[in-house]
């Protein structure tokens, strides 16, 4: 049986009996602590949870739950995301309107590796789930964290325009990878199948999420973007949805940028 304090947080309560408690004490009133080995022979193990401050607490599968108040502050960055996502696939629609192909330009290059990882970001937010995927660490935001358990549709397959989004993104941005080299792997980005598959699901969350637990103009606000995207793409070529463009990418030689030799 545990025997962990009652105001040491834990870690991980997968194994009964494993459990790790935190390196970090919460502060506790001056009322007198009871031994924990009678708390213990008193209470079940994982009541001892509830003894913590409030905060994030792990539940039984290690899936942490948060405040209604947590949520709404978090949500500002979760919009935040999706925000620049929407205003950046714009950028790069219009480049790519004017015969751009290669990003060289300084500003247009960050642009569109911005846009990497915001999507990047934006895919594991949406699509990974604490009760099915372990990579969500405990301070990781996930989409179902705003919903009652089983509320959330989890989706266990990518959708194909963002299955290799987290795998590319990791050798052609967070990496200096070997990858980059190599002939098999697909240049350019398709920035508008990218962006319409994530503003989909996305509407799917700020549609359905609880309002407590999202700040006030969260559903107005991803609405805006979502809808001021298309219409700009409607604005140039006209029809319901255009066709997704010629990908763009960064320059995948350096003839491409670097001046040539005198």
């Amino acid at each position: 049986m545990s025997r962990a304090p009652p105001c040491y947080r834990r870690i991980s309560v997968g194994t009964r009996g494993r459990e790790s408690p935190q390196n970090e004490r919460f502060g506790t009133t001056s009322v007198g602590r009871v031994p924990p080995r009678v708390v213990a022979l008193v209470d079940p193990w994982w009541t001892l949870l509830n003894r913590c401050p409030a905060g994030p607490v792990l539940t039984l599968f290690g899936m942490a739950t948060r405040s209604d108040a947590e949520l709404q502050d978090q949500s500002i960055h979760v919009l935040w995301e999706f925000r620049q996502l929407m205003r950046l696939a714009t950028h790069l629609y219009d480049r790519r309107h004017v015969g751009i192909v290669t990003m060289v330009e300084p500003l247009d290059a960050a642009a569109l590796e911005s846009f990497c990882l915001h999507a990047r970001a934006l895919v594991e937010f949406l699509w990974r789930d604490r009760a099915h995927d372990s990579r969500p660490g405990k301070n990781d935001a996930v989409a179902g964290d705003w919903f009652d358990t089983g509320s959330w549709r989890y989706e266990p397959t990518l959708p194909p325009e963002v299955r290799e989004v987290r795998r590319r993104t990791g050798f052609a941005l967070a990496h200096i990878s070997y990858k980059r080299i190599n002939p098999n792997e697909v240049w350019g980005w398709d920035h508008v199948g990218i962006a319409h598959r994530i503003a989909s699901r996305f509407y799917t969350f700020a549609s359905d999420a609880p309002a407590e637990r999202v700040d006030p103009r969260f559903y107005d606000e991803a609405t805006r973007e979502n809808l001021k995207f298309r219409e700009h793409m409607v604005e140039k070529e006209p029809g319901l949805l255009p066709a997704s463009p010629e990908p763009v990418g960064t320059p995948a030689h350096a003839s491409l940028w670097i001046a040539p030799r005198p």
